[in-house]
């Protein structure tokens, strides 16, 4: 069996709600005897960028983190500082990214540059899975 825990942000970025969401996750570590070794982190877009900055407060916490269409600052796909802080806090993270390069929302620079600078911080356990077109709806 295995649980899944989808917290929703009731305002515009997660900063502000990481208290509340460190306590849902001791509160599944309690009241439902999760093996804290398996605990993994994912996320899209606003989420994405939520999952990198939690995990990168708290990397001993997660097995792994999935970021989708994630990002690290919304204005700057490439500003080196922050970028390098979350690359070194998630250096022994197990991640695995994804994004589309026609994302019209978040640009996949974006993850292109997370990427990169987890991989300079050392991170050998990167997957990137970036998709030309975004996975369409079926039918």
């Amino acid at each position: 069996p295995f649980v899944v825990v989808i917290p929703v942000a009731r305002t515009s970025g997660w900063q502000n709600q990481f208290g509340e969401v460190s306590a849902l996750f001791e509160r599944v570590k309690k009241d439902l005897a999760a093996d804290e070794t398996r605990l993994y982190l994912a996320g899209q877009s606003m989420g994405g960028h939520g999952a990198y900055e939690f995990a990168s407060a708290n990397p001993s916490l997660f097995a792994a983190v999935v970021p989708i269409c994630g990002f690290v600052n919304r204005n700057k796909s490439r500003d080196s500082s922050e970028l390098a802080k979350v690359a070194s806090a998630l250096a022994a993270v197990p991640t695995w990214a994804f994004h589309s390069a026609d994302d019209a929302m978040v640009s996949v620079e974006h993850t292109d540059a997370i990427v990169e600078a987890l991989r300079e911080a050392g991170n050998g356990n990167v997957k990137y899975t970036r998709y030309e077109t975004a996975p369409g709806l079926p039918g």
